[in-house]
């Protein structure tokens, strides 16, 4: 039988500490984060102070670059290193090497690659050393959960996870040989339980995890996630900020109040959000904080549970 997921409304925990004058993180405003991806950053992206952003090095130009920088903390270039890109000028190297073995059927043009392999190691460590070197204070490795999505493949390794974890590991490592402050971030999408490897998670220094809270249904319409995945992912995000690493939740959400309740949420457990609006799931535009108010006695709060 199905399970109907709903949203009960409950007074915010943080809304209380800050009615009261305990401060939850410090004074506002609290932390935040951007991602944009798809295309030059907007205009209103410039004037807002990022604690960390997401940009995607293709479609961005110096000055836009150098924008960004003095409005963020971190600038992070964005790198898909669980599938190759058709796009991407090394598709014509990658498709003739054999490491590429069909399309994702979840992601148009991305295809499955053979990530642990010398080829693709080489390809986007060069990548990665390349944006840092125009500017980018590191990297965001992206479908890093593409290690659960060939499980049982032919060509697969017996555990494809594991193999993702000593990827990125070898990756990271090139990485700091050549800029050893560089901030190499993952985004483990369904596989958050590779924050579990104690010898991944010191490798990294910040995790992006999409919809904890809200998942994205259809072109400006989200759904609360289901409870099960939810407090599943909360555990090993909660793990790895007690770890010291940066944790980034981007939500996609279709009004203020989704907006704020991830906000809180977020801002509770000492997590960066990113309060994605589901009108732009391919962050062409970044996420609007004004519905992140500063807190109330009466600022509503999600609570998610399911029948």
């Amino acid at each position: 039988m199905l399970k109907h997921v709903i949203a009960i409304l409950v007074l915010s925990s943080a809304a209380i500490l800050y009615a009261v004058g305990v401060p939850l993180l410090g004074s506002p405003p609290y932390e935040r984060a951007c991602v944009c991806i798809g295309g030059p950053p907007a205009r209103d992206a410039y004037g807002v102070r990022w604690s960390v952003a997401i940009l995607e090095p293709e479609d961005v130009r110096p000055e836009n670059l150098e924008a960004m920088s003095k409005y963020s903390s971190l600038v992070l270039a964005y790198l898909n290193f669980g599938y190759a890109e058709e796009w991407r000028d090394y598709w014509g190297l990658v498709n003739s090497s054999g490491i590429v073995h069909g399309e994702s059927p979840e992601y148009e043009g991305e295809y499955f690659v053979e990530y642990w392999s010398r080829e693709w190691l080489n390809i986007t460590s060069s990548l990665a050393i390349k944006y840092i070197s125009e500017g980018f204070g590191g990297v965001l490795l992206d479908n890093i959960d593409a290690c659960k999505a060939i499980e049982g493949m032919p060509w697969a390794p017996p555990d494809p996870c594991a193999a993702m974890a000593l990827s990125v590991s070898e990756l990271v490592k090139r990485v700091r040989e050549a800029y050893p402050e560089a901030k190499m971030f993952v985004n483990v999408g369904t596989a958050p339980e590779i924050l579990a490897n104690a010898s991944f998670l010191s490798e990294i220094d910040g995790v992006l995890r999409e919809e904890v809270w809200y998942v994205w249904v259809s072109p400006c319409e989200s759904a609360p996630t289901q409870a099960s995945e939810r407090e599943e992912t909360l555990q090993y995000l909660a793990a790895a900020r007690a770890a010291g690493k940066t944790v980034l939740v981007a939500d996609f959400v279709s009004d203020a109040l989704q907006a704020n309740a991830v906000c809180w949420e977020a801002w509770s457990r000492g997590f960066i959000p990113i309060p994605q609006p589901a009108c732009n799931h391919d962050y062409t535009e970044p996420p609007n904080y004004g519905a992140c108010a500063l807190p109330s006695i009466m600022t509503p709060e999600i609570l998610i549970g399911s029948t």
